[in-house]
């Protein structure tokens, strides 16, 4: 989920998707912000049980909290389309369909 959801905050392109008249695959805002939250909370979650040095003030992880409510909830409003449904197919699949 983290690699996928990196990808997806990133805009990059994965191979087999459909592209627009650009040769892109535009992704959604909410989406990207969605993607891009989980990615870092996933990458701090990671400093936080395995990095020693690594402190956190609680204003930062109640930011990061909030942030985190934010884009689920703007996701939640996202009108249901076939990227929607995509994205969330993707989450539980990538593992398998990245080697493919």
């Amino acid at each position: 989920m983290y690699q996928f959801c990196r990808r997806h905050a990133e805009e990059a392109i994965i191979k087999g998707l459909p592209r627009d008249v650009n040769g892109n695959y535009p992704i959604p805002k909410a989406i990207r912000d969605l993607a891009g939250t989980f990615a870092e909370l996933q990458e701090k979650r990671h400093l936080a049980d395995y990095d020693l040095s690594e402190r956190f003030q609680k204003l930062e992880v109640l930011t990061l909290i909030d942030q985190a409510r934010t884009h689920v909830e703007k996701f939640r409003n996202l009108a249901v389309s076939d990227t929607r449904r995509f994205f969330l197919a993707c989450l539980w699949a990538y593992k398998e369909l990245k080697n493919r």
